[in-house]
Formats: structure tokens, C-alpha cells, sequence
């Protein structure tokens, strides 16, 4: 179906871009999954380091 015929209809029944709109909310979600996961796995290893650090005798000497 052509979406451009009239313009009250094509609101109605155009779902030409129904599937690109699902398609950006999957993509944010799945954006907003990568940064949750890759913030709470950059906290345990920098937790790891300092750990690692405070039991060395001498420190690693790495201080970001």
C-alpha cells in the first residue's frame, strides 16, 4: 500500500515504518544494556586493581 495516497488513511494503516521504530527502541535498549553492563564490570575491575595494589609491597605505581 502507497502511504502517500491520503494522508488520514496512511495514519491508520501505514505500518511502512512501524518496523524502523521498533527497530531504534530495540537498538536504544539494547545501547542502554551494553553501557549498564560494561559501568558495572568497569567498577569491579578497577575494585580488582585496587585490591591488587593495596597488596603489593611496593604498589603498582599506576594512578589514574
Amino acid at each position: 500500500m502507497d502511504c502517500r495516497t491520503n494522508a488520514v488513511e496512511a495514519v491508520k494503516t501505514c505500518e511502512r515504518g512501524v518496523a524502523a521504530i521498533e527497530y531504534a527502541l530495540m537498538l536504544g535498549l539494547i545501547a542502554v544494556a551494553i553501557v549498564a553492563s560494561l559501568t558495572a564490570t568497569g567498577s569491579r575491575v578497577q575494585e580488582n586493581w585496587n585490591n591488587v595494589d593495596a597488596a603489593m609491597p611496593g604498589g603498582t605505581n599506576f594512578h589514574p
